[in-house]
């Protein structure tokens, strides 16, 4: 125990050093806000787009722009072949080592030979991937998508450097630019009148504009440059291929189920869920906007060998996070229902949206703590875990796709991802050393203490000047029992 002379010296030691403390903690919330900040921008910028769509073209029309751009993710998501994670993580391990200014030209020639193969895959099978829907896009989209996949892939490369090197906050502006050249785009084709099909030249846009505007913080060598040496983008292949599937589950888990619901739904029913799917990634932007952070602070400790810090570090994040979802998603089922029915036109019995969200829940309220914290995975050299882990919860979601949505539709589309979700929490961190942070046993009791502060706020007429105070209250209370936010002392007595 210190003595009241030990606190004193402490106290002034910490005066002491404010000073210096400052600017750091400025530049770590500068990081964070900036980075968490780019996330809202992403999603309001894509629920705005949703909006103009469905109010120019209807719920038909949204549908398919919203098949088309699911597509567009497939085709990008596979192209990039976790080449920029790859690159992003040894930026971050190797620092101003020479050897990283081959690992990103080595990056640079891969994602141009991948691109290559996406492009053309895309232009020969274009008339038949046209011909096996159910919402009657047209044949041009394929060709914009093949347009858009180089610039697209070669800027997600030179961010992924850029915030290996730790330029959060330029990574985040730069983000910001594209979506806002997207919206900007988008206005300008449905006040055109364009076929929604067509409205994927907003992407093109955006990415050929952002690819020059980086070019001020960094520059490739020519293309022609790349395709000297083509032995060499095997490794780099090799290499990448081992994160591939390790990121952006969540988004993996969503287009799956829009592309398997454009080949049995109509263009209107898919334009219905993806009204849906807008409110949970909204509610996923501060889990999915820290994760950059979280990535590159867990491969330094690592890295380091300070695998206590790490823990104490994962527990710590996974109790804040739960909470902070948790009242967010609360908030959304309660007042979400009066917003959608106010951006989308779809007046309140018809609100089959909010129902769908409904059945997202019971798994988005787990999810979304292991979801940010995947990149463990990636600082403890176990990338092939999470891609066995990212691959499984897709398959199953496939899966339960194909069965469910020839029965129910888009009901069963919600309830296939919802299970997929819950599928995620309960395979999360079995292979680790260190587990996830907290027990999931806790969190399980944490999720029926939500349920039950969500049925009674529910069930009480309240004005939102009671429940927005009264909600986190009632939610930290019931945490508090649960024994969530215990994790640092759990975890500093396994540590002695």
């Amino acid at each position: 125990m210190k003595k009241p002379n030990d606190w004193g010296k402490g106290l002034a030691v910490f005066f002491d050093d404010l000073p210096g403390l400052l600017p750091r903690w400025i530049a770590r919330g500068n990081h964070v806000l900036t980075s968490i900040g780019e996330e809202a921008f992403e999603l309001i910028a894509s629920l705005l787009v949703m909006v103009m769509v469905e109010r120019t073209y209807g719920q038909q029309g949204l549908g398919i722009y919203a098949y088309l751009t699911a597509c567009l993710f497939a085709v990008r998501y596979l192209a990039n072949f976790g080449v920029d994670r790859h690159v992003e993580i040894e930026t971050a391990r190797l620092g101003a080592d020479p050897r990283r200014n081959h690992q990103i030209f080595a990056g640079y020639r891969a994602i141009l030979y991948t691109s290559a193969a996406g492009v053309l895959i895309l232009l020969t099978s274009a008339g038949f991937d046209a011909s096996h829907t159910q919402i009657h896009e047209r044949l041009g989209a394929y060709v914009i998508m093949a347009l858009t996949l180089g610039p697209a892939n070669v800027n997600r490369l030179k961010l992924a450097i850029l915030q290996g090197q730790g330029h959060h906050s330029r990574v985040a502006r730069l983000r910001i630019w594209r979506h806002g050249l997207i919206l900007t785009a988008m206005v300008i084709l449905t006040r055109a009148g364009v076929h929604p099909s067509y409205l994927l030249t907003a992407f093109l846009i955006a990415d050929l504009s952002t690819g020059w505007y980086i070019r001020r913080y960094l520059k490739f060598p020519k293309i022609s440059a790349a395709f000297r040496h083509p032995r060499q983008t095997w490794d780099t292949l090799r290499q990448g291929r081992a994160h591939l599937f390790t990121d952006n589950a969540l988004e993996l888990l969503l287009n799956i189920d829009l592309f398997v619901l454009g080949l049995f739904v109509s263009a209107y029913e898919l334009g219905v869920y993806a009204e849906a799917a807008v409110l949970v990634r909204l509610l996923l932007v501060v889990s999915q906007g820290v994760k950059p952070i979280l990535r590159r602070r867990y491969t330094v400790l690592a890295d380091r060998g300070r695998i206590n810090l790490l823990k104490s570090a994962v527990g710590r994040t996974s109790a804040l996070l739960f909470s902070l979802q948790a009242i967010m998603i609360l908030i959304a089922l309660l007042y979400f229902p009066a917003v959608l029915d106010f951006f989308f036109e779809i007046r309140g019995e018809a609100a089959q949206s909010f129902r769908l969200f409904l059945v997202f829940v019971p798994g988005l309220v787990f999810y979304t703590v292991f979801s940010a914290q995947e990149p463990i995975y990636e600082a403890l050299n176990r990338a092939h875990d999470l891609k066995q882990l990212t691959l499984t919860t897709a398959g199953i979601n496939l899966l339960l796709s194909l069965y469910l949505v020839p029965a129910a539709g888009v009901y069963g589309a919600a309830a296939a991802t919802m299970t997929t979700m819950l599928v995620h929490f309960l395979l999360f961190g079995r292979h680790l050393e260190i587990g996830p942070g907290l027990r999931k046993s806790s969190l399980i009791s944490a999720g029926l203490a939500f349920y039950l502060v969500y049925t009674l706020l529910e069930g009480v007429a309240m004005r939102p000047a009671v429940t927005f105070w009264l909600g986190p209250v009632l939610l930290g209370l019931g945490f508090y029992g649960c024994g969530i936010f215990g994790v640092k002392q759990d975890l500093q007595r396994k540590e002695t």
